[in-house]
This record gives structure tokens, sequence and C-alpha cells, in this order.
């Protein structure tokens, strides 16, 4: 949390030898001070790029766990910056929220994720697309015709958008977001959960708002097959989706075991690098074809790779 570098962990009884091998570690590292500087992002960095628009997807598959059938992606903000190339949103998306400019970042993201679902339609893929909905943008009240134009001018239907909303960004508001969100899902859109487990989340705030999937975050996930706290919160938290009638999303699934986990649990859909990295919008079709055909002749498991990272 503080950025310390760990150089190790000592058991006990504390031992010279054991300390000595950690030291040692520390004496053969480069120091920070030979490290290179990068020059930190700032505000004008955010605002000329989203004026340029330097922003875009990159999209994730979510499969069906109980047969392997693609059921979509999810949109993933990626930044082309023009001096450190391409960086994740761990990079910038704390400043965008703070900076105010989280409502741009949203609509750049819905205009290019839902005219890449509509060009998949033109190739005869029906899927869906999932893009996270800055809760600053709740307090749009037409955002639902917004995104219904969207979807029609992409040739899609609105049951074809799924909003992601994160839950511990939705508590710091109350009454404002609920009008929005129940029309959204009144217009035939689905509305996510995501990160659950990390916020604050109460229970009622799922019986109020309408959502119709949860997602797991991938912090509970991927340690769940050795920790017996992350595995108790995913094991609470898949119960809990399926009382209320809530689809069931794991993240972060970056293992064969990790897959049987949450499959032996009762989860319904799978994300993570086990199945795919995020993909740039023109390779999906590809990518599609690909998985459908090991799909349609091995079980999922059997046919894709581990491949450990973060989205």
């Amino acid at each position: 949390t503080h950025g310390l570098r760990m150089l190790g962990a000592v058991p006990k009884p504390l031992t010279l030898p054991t300390l000595r091998t950690i030291l040692e570690r520390h004496a053969q590292t480069p120091t920070r001070r030979n490290a290179p500087t990068l020059t930190p992002l700032t505000v004008g960095d955010i605002d000329t790029g989203l004026t340029a628009g330097s922003f875009f997807p990159v999209f994730q598959p979510k499969i069906a766990i109980a047969d392997g059938a693609l059921l979509g992606f999810e949109a993933l903000a990626r930044w082309d910056h023009p001096r450190f190339g391409r960086i994740g949103p761990d990079a910038f998306v704390p400043l965008i929220e703070d900076s105010g400019f989280a409502i741009r970042l949203t609509d750049h993201m819905l205009v290019q994720a839902i005219g890449a679902c509509g060009d998949w339609a033109r190739r005869g893929l029906r899927l869906s697309v999932a893009v996270n909905l800055s809760v600053d943008a709740l307090g749009r009240l037409d955002l639902p015709e917004q995104i219904v134009a969207l979807a029609e001018k992409a040739g899609i239907g609105p049951d074809q958008v799924t909003l992601e909303v994160t839950e511990s960004r939705l508590l710091r508001d109350d009454a404002g977001p609920l009008d929005v969100l129940t029309r959204l899902r009144i217009k035939g859109m689905g509305l996510s959960l995501d990160d659950f487990g990390t916020g604050y989340a109460s229970m009622q705030r799922l019986k109020h708002v309408p959502f119709n999937e949860l997602k797991v975050d991938r912090s509970f996930v991927s340690g769940a097959l050795n920790d017996p706290e992350s595995r108790a919160i995913l094991e609470s938290a898949i119960n809990l989706a399926k009382r209320l009638d809530l689809t069931v999303v794991a993240e972060g699934i970056e293992t064969e075991e990790d897959w049987r986990l949450v499959a032996g649990l009762g989860c319904d859909v799978a994300q993570g690098y086990y199945i795919s990295e995020p993909i740039d919008g023109h390779q999906v079709p590809e990518w599609t074809r690909n998985w459908q055909n090991r799909a349609r002749t091995t079980a999922p498991i059997a046919v894709t790779g581990g491949h450990s990272g973060a989205a």
C-alpha cells in the first residue's frame, strides 16, 4: 500500500543466515536512484488525449461456464499516449475521476464500444458489449435515450448493451442515479454491479437498484484456492447473487484451477486471462471463430491456455 519494496518473508525464529540472504538481495538490487523517472500524467495530458481521441476500448470475452458459449465482451479503456505508448486504466482513471473528465471518457467509450458491437453484428455475430459507466454520468437524465440512440445507429438492440457500475463509486450518491439506472433497465439494457466485495454495498443497495448481474472482484477469485477468507467471500457472493436471481460473473480467471473452482461453486460466467487477454475490436471476429471451433470439439477448460496478468 505504501509502495515499499518487499525483499522477502522471514519465518520465525529469525536466524542470521536467513537475514543475511534477505539483506544480500537488497545489496544486489539497483537502487531507485538508477531507475528511469517517468513524467507524471497531468490534467492537461488527459484533456489533450480526450480531445485527440487517443482513448479507445479493448475487449475481453465473457464465457458461459456451463457450456463454453461466448456471451459477449467487456470494453476496457486504454490510452494511446504519445510518450508512454498504450497504457492501462490504473495509470489514468483516478486522475480522470478527480479532474472531472469521467463523463467525457464514458462518452468516448460508449460511442466506440457500441459502434464496435454494431460492426460485429454486420459480420453475423450477435454479441453483447459491456461498458463501464461513470457514476458522474448518472446525473444526466437523458443518458438512457442517448445510449438507445447509439445502439440504434449501430444497428444493435439495447439488450446487447450492459452498463457496469463500480460498487464503491455508486455509494457516494443516493437517490440521483436510481432514476437513470431504473430507466436504463426499462429500456432493456443490462446493469452490472462491478468489483463486488471491494466497496461497501449494502443489501438495501442490491434491493433497490435493478441490477441483473453481479461481478465478483478478481482479488477474491484468484486467491480463493489458497485463501480461506477469499473463498468464503467468493462463495457468499455467488450464493447471494443466486438468491437475488442475478447472473454472477467471476473476474480474474487466470488458471484452470480458478475455472474449476468457480464452476464448482455455481458461477455463471467467467472472464480473465485464462480465457483471453483483452483484444482489439478488429480481432473479435477471428477470436470468436477460433473459440467456437474449440468449444465444439473440446471442453473449454481443456483448450484454453493459462496466461497470468491483469486487465
